[in-house]
């Protein structure tokens, strides 16, 4: 396996109503050749929230970044 986490359809659209619930998505039912499906956009609210969330994961990434650089300096090979 890749080992990368691949949740359930049932998980995702628990998530998903949750984050309608909150806001952060709207939905509507679309029509199509087969079985009609439902469509979610993230609302202004739910790309404040993404963009809040990205810098935040930004902000660690640095962190990391600092981390594994001092590690390498310290007790690195080389």
């Amino acid at each position: 396996t890749s080992g990368l986490y691949v949740p359930e359809t049932g998980v995702m659209y628990t998530i998903l109503r949750r984050m309608e619930h909150r806001g952060l998505l709207s939905s509507k039912w679309e029509k199509g050749t087969g079985a009609d499906r439902r469509v979610y956009t993230l609302t202004k609210e739910g790309i404040d929230v993404l963009k809040r969330r990205l810098e935040i994961l930004k902000e660690r990434k640095k962190i990391v970044e600092e981390l594994l650089r001092f590690y390498e300096e310290k007790f690195g090979e080389g």
